[in-house]
Formats: C-alpha cells, structure tokens, sequence
C-alpha cells in the first residue's frame, strides 16, 4: 500500500495514503478524542471534538473525516488546538438534551433527520436524501425555496469556517427525483377522515394519513388548495407551477382527494 508522511506536533510518520488524521495517527500511538469513533454514541453524531490544524494553512479539520495528505503538517495537542475542542465541547453540551442530536435536527422544526439526509447527498444518492427528508417534510419542493434555514444557523460546521448548505439538499434532491419517488404506500384500511383546509396543515395531515393507510376527504374554501402556500407567499418566491407540482404528487399516493370551494359552514357542514 502507498505510503505518505506526515507530521504531528513535530513528530514525523510515516502512514497509508488513504487514512483519515485520526487513523493514521492512531496506528502510531497517538490518540484523538472523538464521539463519533465511540460504539456507545449515534453515528451521526457531529461532535468536531476530534479537530487538529493544519499547521502551514491554517484550516481547521475534523481528523475523523480528513484524508492524510503528504507533507501535511498537523497540531493535535496545542493550547490553541485544545480551546477549539473545548469551544467545541461546549456548544455540544449547550444544545445537549439527553439524546445526541446534533444541533442543526434540534433546530429543525419539522425534526428531520438533518445528518442523514446531507450525508446522503454528500455520498451523491439524492434519491436517498429525498427519502429521509420526506419522513419528516411532506412538501421539499415547496419548502426548499421558503425554509428559514434554523438548521445552518446552528449548524456545527460554523465552529471552524461556515454551515453547511443544508437546504440545498433537501430542495436538489427534490427537484432532481420528486417525479421518481413514490413512497411505499399501504393498501387503504377502509378508514377514511375529513380535514377542513388544504394548507399545509391539512395536506400534511393527509398526507401522513395516507402513509398509515388511512384516505381523506380535504375540503378547501378557496378555488385552488396550497393555504398559505399558494395565498401568502409571493410567486417568485414558490412558483406556483412548482407548489402544483408537489400537490399532483398527492393524487399520485391515490387515497387523497381535494375538493375546493368547499367551506365548511356553506357548502359543507358538519352533519354532512
């Protein structure tokens, strides 16, 4: 196997071109903390508590995903390197509720699984990533152009130069294979709910409804359903050909029907 030498605080090796830092540097007796490497911890824990610098650039790198480069020289037990991970250690335990989410999913509010789902992309199986986002975010399409973004204001990577791109994903992913997917749909149990609005709120709960089984009647007042989505939000922000697009997905599920200019107290009630 080809080899590259390196050099860690002063200390010159020889290592397999390939390695991760934390690896090569492991082989040679010399120990990086981390969680990640850590059986008993998630792995899509996003710790950086494993971060060394790169003595000649300046960069600071997480050692556990690094590639050793030769002639690469490295700080791995320097004051500075050790304010880093404490800073690191620090903003872990800030955000740390008990269960080792990393930040970007707790600031999420729909909760999606943020690490997966860039990690997937990152891997270039956008099929993948659209799968995971879908478990938590019925409309990516629609809310890959409006999202906020809490996820890259609490994003980890913003410790050593700046968040990661993490909408990007979620909105490529759907726009490259939103007319592919097709989520794996039971067959209808027989149930079926009514559901007042065809907002977001209403065509979520249909949606997710749909995923258990379960059919619904979506009744909507206005002449085209989307609520705020289609009403609120100014056009060269959410195309409406785009937010139609993520609708038509719904008839593709079958189970779920929409029925506009319906409002309830009018030409719906709730005896009917």
């Amino acid at each position: 196997m080809a080899s590259v030498r390196i050099c860690i605080d002063g200390c010159e090796l020889r290592v397999n071109a390939g390695q991760t830092i934390k690896d090569a540097a492991g082989d040679h007796g010399i120990e990086i903390p981390s969680l990640c490497k850590d059986h008993r911890v998630s792995h899509s824990t996003s710790c950086f508590l494993c971060v060394v610098k790169e003595v000649e650039s300046g960069r600071w790198l997480p050692s556990c995903a690094a590639p050793v480069e030769d002639g690469m020289k490295i700080a791995h037990d320097t004051e500075e390197v050790r304010d880093m991970r404490r800073t690191a250690l620090e903003l872990l335990l800030s955000e740390h509720l008990g269960d080792c989410e990393a930040p970007c999913t707790l600031a999420c509010p729909a909760h999606a699984p943020v690490e997966e789902y860039v990690r997937a992309g990152r891997e270039g199986n956008l099929m993948r990533s659209l799968q995971l986002v879908k478990q938590r975010v019925p409309f990516p399409l629609s809310i890959g152009r409006v999202c906020p973004r809490f996820c890259e204001k609490d994003c980890r990577r913003s410790v050593m130069d700046k968040p990661v791109a993490i909408n990007d994903f979620k909105r490529l992913s759907a726009d490259l294979h939103y007319e592919d997917y097709l989520e794996e749909c039971p067959p209808l149990a027989g149930e079926k709910v009514a559901i007042k609005g065809a907002g977001p709120a209403g065509l979520g709960t249909a949606y997710f409804l749909r995923l258990e089984g379960i059919a619904s009647d979506v009744f909507e007042r206005m002449p085209k359903p989307g609520g705020m989505l289609r009403y609120g939000i100014p056009d060269y922000r959410l195309p409406e050909a785009v937010l139609d697009r993520e609708i038509a997905h719904l008839d593709r599920m079958g189970g779920i029907r929409i029925h506009v200019d319906r409002a309830l107290g009018k030409e719906v009630t709730l005896e009917s």
